[in-house]
């Protein structure tokens, strides 16, 4: 499974939140940031180059390997915009005395409307 770390640099209100990930492209490139640090190395040889398909994977230009950021998480396969999980995993870990549903639901009503279309 891929370990992702929250750095110092993740947003600390709900405002700093929103102005950097309400873009798809941001969030992927924060998980790229998080998965490749030092730059996209592929892990069956090594290599250091790759091309972007148009489903987000990244393919290793000498071995074709495929290489995706959600791969080992939550977000793997989900029908669900990766803007939305970012808003709730950073919902859910900023939280001081915790989450319930109750207060969750609201925040997150539209969550549900891209996956039943």
């Amino acid at each position: 499974m891929t370990d992702f770390t929250i750095t110092k640099e993740f947003p600390k209100s709900e405002i700093e939140f929103d102005q950097r990930f309400s873009q798809p492209d941001a969030c992927y490139e924060y998980l790229f940031q998080q998965k490749w640090p030092d730059g996209f190395t592929c892990k069956k040889c090594g290599h250091k180059r790759y091309w972007l398909s148009s489903i987000n994977l990244y393919i290793c230009t000498r071995c074709e390997r495929q290489h995706s950021l959600t791969a080992g998480t939550i977000m793997d396969s989900s029908k669900i915009p990766i803007t939305y999980w970012f808003k709730a995993m950073w919902w859910f870990t900023t939280r001081k005395s915790g989450v319930n549903a109750v207060n969750w639901r609201p925040s997150f009503s539209t969550i549900s409307s891209p996956v039943q279309q």
